[in-house]
């Protein structure tokens, strides 16, 4: 279920559609709809992303040079994955001249186990991934972090980045559009709030008793503790 985020998908393809070299910061909060905003963007235009897990370097690598063989049928990627970061942004560099979208979810778990990747990310991107055209997304979910690690001016990144995208929970005029229903949509929106897994009802339109009921009340409910 995709609903709203017209302006930040708007954003997104106006940046791809311009040709130019793209190193764009999407972060918000846990839970807030990034993933899902990174999918559907690329739906429309193609890409791929890769997401970060707390894992060692080494595993990092191995399953992040699996998924990009399979994107671009690299079949000798497949087996000789990246042995370090600089060959993996060597390899964005050699396939950088078709506009492309790489989508890096999670990128401070990147970091946690490694650094010196925003240092590395700013000596590629200024020797030659800037050059390219390259559409390069970084994700994350700690606000802190990614404003510390890749927005602060003693940052290597700082300056490199050509946009930032602060992901927000549903403003309560997209979530009405989404109930068309003024009244349940006030209750619904006054409770749940703008948080798309808590406020999206698959079925919106059944009793608004029910509804707390399953997704509040019950021991097993999502939202119960």
């Amino acid at each position: 279920m995709f609903i709203d985020r017209k302006t930040e998908l708007s954003a997104l393809n106006r940046r791809f559609h311009s040709n130019k070299p793209e190193l764009l910061i999407l972060y918000g909060r846990r839970r807030v709809g990034k993933s899902k905003l990174i999918d559907q963007f690329i739906s429309q235009v193609g890409g791929i992303r890769l997401l970060a897990r707390e894992e060692s370097r080494h595993l990092q690598l191995k399953r992040i040079s699996s998924e990009l063989a399979v994107f671009f049928k690299d079949d000798y990627l497949l087996h000789a994955p990246f042995p370090d970061w600089d060959a993996f942004f060597v390899y964005l560099m050699q396939h950088g001249d078709i506009r492309t979208v790489i989508a890096i979810d999670e990128f401070p778990y990147l970091v946690q186990e490694e650094p010196s990747l925003p240092s590395l990310l700013q000596y590629y991107w200024d020797t030659g991934l800037s050059k390219k055209n390259l559409y390069l997304i970084l994700s994350g979910s700690s606000i802190g972090l990614v404003e510390s690690q890749l927005m602060q001016y003693k940052n290597p990144l700082y300056g490199r980045r050509t946009g930032q995208i602060l992901l927000r929970p549903f403003r309560f005029i997209d979530y009405y559009s989404y109930v068309n229903n003024l009244h349940k949509a006030i209750v619904l929106y006054g409770i749940f709030g703008g948080t798309p897994p808590y406020c999206l009802i698959e079925e919106p339109f059944i009793d608004l008793e029910e509804i707390v009921c399953q997704k509040l009340l019950m021991e097993d409910a999502f939202l119960f503790r």
